[in-house]
């Protein structure tokens, strides 16, 4: 019987080291390609700043939508229809995948446009809307303007930023209340016409892991309030994966540490 106790004690131990080390490896990895992509995307968000030096904060916010479509157009261009069958690309989702190989569509173009507003500064939201019924049928994004305040609409996908008759950036809000008799008339030849915000739409995906998440959105709307909750968008907290898989994998690091720790000062007793 002691036998079979030390066997089982060392199999934990020698899977405790081996599980340390791969969560190592993973964190190292993830923290070296977070710092990658972070740099590249801090020298986009330079380039806008040298195109737009002495411009209005919603010249620069076009040409942020500009630039951003830009690269992942001609991405698409060469790199889409292509298949790929690396663990990486098959397995792990970054934002910056159709930047990466041109794929992908309205997300992952929103989700690239939102992290170089990230490095300009700005706070920005998805915007998942309901088309047709479904929601998720397309996704645009909020930012919020530095000199006012306002949240602005934006849809990186189509190029398109909402301006009212006085040329200004226009809200989500007033883009819906006068979609049929204002803004559906200045999209692009290639817009969709059902993306026309009729339907409602969301920040966040709160029926994504089912009763979990949904029960987490009653309980922030408890303790928050709707309005608070709604304006929520978790997917820019999680949206640099590679820093999220760095950080997990640290975690689980710390805690092999923790458990091999307390089986040796057990093992000395």
């Amino acid at each position: 019987m002691k036998t079979l106790t030390q066997l089982r004690t060392l199999l934990k131990a020698n899977f405790l080291w081996l599980l340390l080390g791969i969560s190592l490896a993973v964190g190292v990895s993830g923290l070296l390609e977070s710092q990658f992509e972070n740099e590249i995307l801090s020298n986009i968000a330079q380039k806008v700043k040298d195109r737009t030096q002495g411009l209005s904060e919603e010249d620069q916010i076009d040409s942020t939508i500009a630039l951003c479509h830009y690269l992942q157009v001609r991405r698409s261009e060469i790199l889409g229809g292509s298949t790929y069958h690396s663990f990486k690309a098959t397995n792990f989702k970054s934002s910056l995948q159709s930047f990466y190989i041109g794929t992908g569509a309205c997300g992952y173009y929103s989700l690239f446009a939102a992290r170089v507003f990230q490095k300009l500064g700005y706070s920005p939201r998805v915007v998942q809307q309901r088309v047709n019924d479904r929601w998720g049928g397309h996704i645009t994004l909020a930012i919020p303007l530095k000199s006012s305040g306002q949240w602005i609409l934006v849809d990186p996908l189509f190029k398109h930023t909402f301006r009212d008759s006085q040329n200004r950036l226009s809200s989500l809000h007033k883009v819906r209340l006068n979609w049929a008799n204002y803004y559906a008339k200045l999209t692009p030849s290639n817009y969709n016409p059902s993306y026309n915000y009729q339907q409602g739409w969301r920040h966040t995906n709160w029926d994504k892991y089912g009763v979990v998440s949904r029960s987490v959105y009653k309980i922030l709307t408890f303790v928050m309030g709707k309005d608070r909750t709604d304006a929520l968008s978790l997917r820019m907290w999680i949206i640099d994966a590679y820093r999220v898989q760095s950080m997990i994998a640290f975690l689980v690091s710390g805690l092999c540490i923790v458990l091999i720790v307390i089986g040796l000062k057990r093992s000395n007793l």
